[in-house]
């Protein structure tokens, strides 16, 4: 139990850092509309239009790495299922 915590822990960290990273990487808050920017041809003024899309913010690997340090933590209290292959020892 105390390995799949951990590996658990890992596999949500890398999960949420690499959501956050291929989705644009934003330093800000997550936001479900793009902004692009046009120009007016006859006037020249630029004016900006928004289309729906979402870009996942800095929440994202804040929470990931939240979960994934309460599962770590978690894995501390529980015991290694590691079983030694030593020959018992003779008195």
């Amino acid at each position: 139990m105390k390995i799949a915590l951990r590996i658990t822990a890992a596999l949500v960290l890398l999960s949420s850092l690499s959501i956050w990273f291929f989705h644009g990487a934003r330093i800000g808050w997550t936001t479900t509309e793009k902004a692009i920017p046009h120009v007016d041809e006859i006037t020249g003024i630029e004016y900006t239009e928004y289309e729906k899309g979402l870009s996942f913010g800095i929440e994202l690997p804040i929470a990931g790495t939240a979960i994934a340090a309460a599962l770590l933590a978690a894995s501390v209290f529980f015991k290694s299922t590691h079983k030694s292959n030593s020959l018992p020892k003779s008195s």
